[in-house]
């Protein structure tokens, strides 16, 4: 059998495992799994760039809003130093009028030499003040007359008496007072206790003295 040229050229160009694949111009752009592995990398690097971005931002932030709590730290600071200055400012505008009320009866008991324009004068200035003073919250204790309190009351001596009953407060030495609810000083006050009670107590007293007394000898 004889082969023809054409024939042998054909067998030649499939070689002995069958048809060569086409070969693939180096400058031929990639498809399929190829080209998405090559695209990765530049995903990832744009969201790194995008996180990036972000955390500049946050950082950013953070800076203004440190600085911004800083500024109304100090001014804070600063109002709270005020306020304490002038806390009691509307108190002693208050006061003033009573200030000038003592000024002017001292004026006049000079002027006059009179005893009883003084007295007018230091009650009016006194009253002036516990006005004033009410305004704020401060209220007297009143304590002569009633059954004595420890809670508002310090006894300080004792009276007998059998007019009132014991443990009553029958004179009031030095007046307490009160700011709002607050217990800012007791009163300090006297105590009755009746004549036959106080008797009582000095006769046993008595007794227990002469008995001690017995015995030692």
């Amino acid at each position: 059998m004889v082969m023809k040229r054409g024939d042998d050229k054909r067998r030649k160009s499939k070689g002995p495992g069958g048809p060569r694949a086409p070969r693939e111009h180096p400058g031929a752009p990639e498809t399929g799994e190829h080209a998405e592995m090559a695209a990765r990398p530049d995903d990832e690097l744009s969201a790194l760039k995008d996180k990036a971005g972000k955390a500049d931002e946050y950082y950013e932030s953070l800076l203004r809003l440190k600085a911004e709590f800083e500024n109304f730290r100090k001014r804070t600071g600063k109002e709270m130093v005020e306020s304490r200055r002038l806390a009691n400012q509307d108190l002693i505008l208050e006061l003033l009028p009573a200030i000038d009320s003592f000024e002017l009866g001292l004026e006049s008991a000079q002027k006059t030499r009179d005893f009883d324009k003084l007295i007018e004068g230091l009650e009016l200035a006194l009253n002036n003040f516990l006005q004033v003073l009410g305004k704020f919250g401060l209220n007297r204790i009143e304590a002569e007359g009633t059954k004595f309190d420890p809670n508002y009351h310090e006894a300080v001596m004792t009276t007998e008496s059998d007019e009132h009953e014991d443990d009553t407060v029958v004179d009031e030495i030095r007046r307490g007072y009160l700011l709002h609810d607050k217990l800012l000083r007791p009163a300090m006050v006297s105590v009755a206790r009746s004549i036959n009670r106080s008797s009582g107590e000095a006769e046993e007293s008595g007794e227990a003295v002469e008995k001690k007394g017995g015995a030692q000898r």
